[in-house]
């Protein structure tokens, strides 16, 4: 069969009709096997009555076991062959017939069975084999998710039933937030769109991620996701990713909105200012970065007890109205080691924002505002509390 010789001597256009020929053949044998598949399936099932199809060998399992064996076919597979054959045997003959003259491979087969298994009408499945012989040959260079569309069109015009669950479908969409398997500092989040959002909402991520230049060093996948959260906090009116080549000149570069959008309490005798090296507004170096010198397992109101470095303390949004609190990530902190910069963010619901991503929202615009100590506010005696200690409250609670 693969003798290189003979296949050698073969001109061009007679290799090709050979190919063809051959290709047409072993479609119209696949044919031929699973019209025996379904034979032997059919001796097994089409007698069995109500004693037999409970036992837990019923006629199924025993022709899935003479097939497996036939075939040399694991269980799983020699079900599925059994699942196609019965299926063009019985429901889909125009289909079948055109598979047994070779015109059809079987994975378009195979495809056209599954598509179709869910339809009950009689009626809807004859127009729907009608539909698809009519048109089955030009499926073999589909894709996959071509073939599928290309199939399901028809399911979809003249099976009522079908009509019926996408309906049901297109009511039933959600967005849901949160694994509880999730790395700190992220999040996974899911759900079911109409076809149409999609497709828009796609093409908008997509063309937000190409427009960073050549340098930045995420991939598409991760500029698209950073494109998603920067459209949460902008909304429509955003037109570019903030760039992360680092290169100053980069007409991308500057800061991040999704980092401006974000508020870092910590103590005010800790901020950023009180250290020589002040915090830098763009770029990925942490410089100037406040970090613990030591542990502390919980922030205390009594100054004598904070260590004397910057330490990163509980955080919260912006308590002035004119903060919008849709577009407001609040973050808290606290100590965790003795390395500067080693600080971790603890969000108000609990979540943790490890140091290497507090310091890029530093790095990036992020907001650091000092948290003065209750001890050091001055005494009120007005109803309403002042701006500090309402800060203060909301970051100790």
């Amino acid at each position: 069969m693969f003798d290189r010789v003979a296949l050698a001597g073969m001109g061009d256009e007679e290799l090709i009709s050979a190919l063809t020929a051959a290709t047409r053949g072993e479609a119209a044998m696949a044919a031929r096997r699973l019209a025996l598949v379904a034979e032997v399936t059919a001796r097994q099932c089409e007698d069995e009555d109500d004693v037999i199809a409970h036992q837990v060998v019923d006629g199924w399992a025993f022709a899935k076991a003479q097939v497996g064996a036939a075939c040399n076919l694991s269980p799983h597979a020699a079900s599925t062959q059994m699942r196609i054959g019965v299926a063009l045997r019985e429901r889909l003959p125009r289909t079948a017939a055109l598979f047994g003259s070779g015109a059809v491979s079987a994975r378009v087969i195979g495809e056209i069975t599954w598509r179709t298994h869910l339809v009950t009408d009689e009626d809807a499945l004859a127009l729907i084999d009608a539909a698809i012989a009519a048109e089955a040959t030009e499926y073999g260079a589909l894709s996959e998710a071509a073939l599928i569309r290309a199939v399901d069109l028809w399911v979809e015009k003249f099976d009522p039933i079908a009509v019926i669950r996408s309906q049901a479908a297109a009511k039933d969409l959600y967005v849901e937030f949160d694994d509880r398997d999730d790395p700190n500092g992220v999040c996974s989040f899911w759900g079911r769109l109409r076809a149409t959002d999609k497709q828009a909402l796609q093409q908008r991520l997509n063309d937000l991620a190409d427009t960073v230049c050549a340098n930045d060093p995420r991939t598409v996948r991760e500029r698209r996701a950073d494109a998603l959260g920067a459209l949460g906090i902008v909304g429509p009116s955003l037109q570019r990713l903030a760039c992360r080549c680092g290169d100053p000149g980069c007409a991308g570069s500057g800061k991040d909105p999704r980092s401006t959008a974000v508020n870092i309490y910590m103590l005010a005798d800790q901020a950023p200012g009180s250290d020589a090296r002040p915090a830098p507004d763009t770029g990925p170096e942490p410089t100037g970065e406040p970090g613990p010198e030591g542990p502390e397992p919980e922030p205390e109101p009594d100054a004598a007890e904070r260590p004397a470095a910057q330490t990163p303390t509980p955080a919260e949004s912006d308590p002035t109205p004119a903060v919008d609190p849709a577009a407001h990530v609040p973050f808290s902190s606290r100590p965790v080691g003795t390395v500067p910069g080693a600080g971790v963010g603890v969000m108000l619901d609990g979540g943790i924002i490890p140091a290497a991503m507090l310091a890029d929202l530093i790095a990036t615009g992020a907001k650091v505002r000092p948290l003065r100590e209750v001890a050091d506010l001055p005494t009120e005696r007005q109803y309403r509390p002042s701006t500090a200690l309402t800060a203060f409250v909301r970051m100790c609670s």
